[in-house]
């Protein structure tokens, strides 16, 4: 192996060190993937910090999930390897394949509690603060589903829409305000005006994760944020004050 190969490998399985942040279930399993992933390994040694990582279509790597070696510079470098890529996503204009219907994406109606017992409490993570009702709060998809819709998702299946749209890790609690100035805006045309670095790395995560495109207006704009975050900026911070009701509507669960 030439030693820029070895050295764009390297850098590769460096990276993805950071993913930590975005899946942290504990299990073990040896075959190759098609999305990015990394976990701590399953072990009986307690004080065991190895981390399982994945980088599609490549063999599962043993790395130390306190390696500090990794910063957002070098992160970003890595998608300056495949410029048909950005993050795993397809760099295309929107296309509208279907027309937009919204009773093709329905949702649980007690989808903001499951949220908020995931949360701990009713945290809304595009204000920074903690809501006392749910009444005080709308379900909000990071990727909007018109977005999703015009990026690719208008050519699935019945199923994988819904699955979508009640995916919790595209939702979000924002106030009412909050959420109609968001809509379905883009990370070029919104952003939050706290956890924006969370918010388009979760985006990024949801368009791999359902196989959507970005186009160019947002990926300049997520770069854009990215270069001004640390690792530790794309893992959501909970308020740890925030609580849940007392008399809580019943849960789907």
């Amino acid at each position: 192996m030439k030693s820029s190969q070895f050295l764009q490998k390297l850098i590769r399985l460096s990276v993805l060190v950071v993913l930590v942040a975005t899946q942290t279930i504990s299990r073990a399993h040896d075959e190759v993937t098609s999305t990015f992933d990394c976990h701590p390994v399953v072990s009986d040694q307690e004080d065991d910090d190895e981390c399982h990582c994945h980088v599609p279509g490549e063999d599962p790597v043993v790395v130390s999930c306190e390696d500090d070696l990794l910063t957002m510079e070098l992160l970003l470098d890595l998608e300056q390897v495949d410029e048909k890529l950005f993050f795993g996503l397809k760099v295309e204009p929107e296309n509208t394949c279907t027309e937009y219907n919204t009773a093709e994406y329905p949702y649980g109606t007690t989808l903001d509690v499951i949220k908020s017992k995931e949360l701990g409490g009713i945290f809304g993570a595009y204000e920074n603060r903690c809501f006392d009702t749910y009444k005080d709060v709308d379900v909000e998809h990071l990727v909007a589903k018109k977005e999703a819709h015009d990026s690719g998702l208008c050519a699935a299946d019945a199923q994988t829409k819904i699955n979508f749209t009640n995916d919790l890790e595209n939702v979000a609690l924002a106030s009412p305000s909050v959420n109609r100035s968001k809509g379905a805006r883009d990370p070029a045309e919104w952003l939050p005006e706290h956890s924006a670095c969370w918010y388009v790395w979760q985006v990024l995560h949801i368009k791999r994760k359902y196989d959507l495109t970005v186009d160019d207006d947002e990926k300049n704009a997520i770069e854009e944020v990215l270069h001004d975050c640390t690792i530790e900026d794309l893992v959501l911070k909970v308020d740890e004050t925030c609580t849940l009701p007392e008399n809580a509507k019943p849960s789907l669960e």
